[in-house]
């Protein structure tokens, strides 16, 4: 009670030499104060961490040969994907094997012997691998109009599955190849073609130019000729 008259009293001498403004805030010196809540501190991702999360995934390990399967609008496509031995902070270009029929893609890459010049050379290969469901013989179905345009078919397939691999391999983007044989290779000339902003180049190995197949019959015409 001592404590409270001595502040109404120190509070009315304060009163008589201050504004009305003073003696009206008397009230809210009687009145304990609250303390204020203390704020709670989140704790900010450290700019390591940040990295981290807006970081791509890495590059395949160097030697690597990863099996995976790709999916886009267009369809599906299992593939094999070798990263060569060496340093893997280099931007390297990338070449995409098409094999020929009744192949898979670690036949395609056994037969060509494309990972050991892939580890002499510095390159990235991308092998696509037909589904014996999309054709019995594992043929690129070149011969069908579908597979034959930009946008649609097997070379939108590719051709995003291309992009797909030049993401996670830091592919250097101005040289992109593509090259197969037989199927794969008249499927790879109608690709490059269709793509001449993703391919640098078009590797075709007993494979045919495009042309005006629109069969499985007229393809068949025409593949002893080699000629379209």
């Amino acid at each position: 009670m001592a404590d409270l008259l001595k502040t109404m009293a120190s509070a009315a001498r304060r009163a008589r030499r201050r504004p009305l403004s003073t003696v009206l805030a008397l009230p809210r010196l009687l009145v304990p104060s609250t303390p204020k809540p203390k704020r709670k501190r989140v704790a900010s991702a450290s700019p390591t961490a940040r990295r981290k999360q807006s970081t791509v995934p890495p590059r395949p390990t160097p030697g690597s040969f990863l099996a995976d399967t790709f999916t886009c609008p267009q369809g599906t496509l299992d593939y094999r994907f070798y990263t060569p031995k060496g340093s893997a902070r280099r931007r390297m270009p990338l070449v995409v094997m098409l094999h020929g029929c009744s192949q898979s893609a670690p036949d395609f890459a056994a037969g060509t012997d494309m990972n050991r010049l892939a580890d002499e050379l510095g390159l990235l290969v991308l092998y696509p691998q037909q589904s014996p469901k999309a054709n019995v013989g594992r043929c690129w179905n070149w011969h069908d109009p579908k597979n034959q345009a930009r946008g649609r078919g097997e070379p939108a397939v590719i051709a995003a599955l291309t992009r797909h691999a030049m993401s996670f391999g830091r592919a250097n983007p101005a040289r992109i190849y593509i090259a197969g044989i037989s199927a794969g290779g008249t499927a790879a000339a109608i690709i490059g073609a269709a793509y001449p902003d993703l391919f640098a180049a078009v590797g075709v190995h007993s494979g045919l130019p495009p042309g005006n197949i629109r069969s499985l019959r007229s393809a068949m015409s025409v593949m002893p000729l080699g000629v379209v």
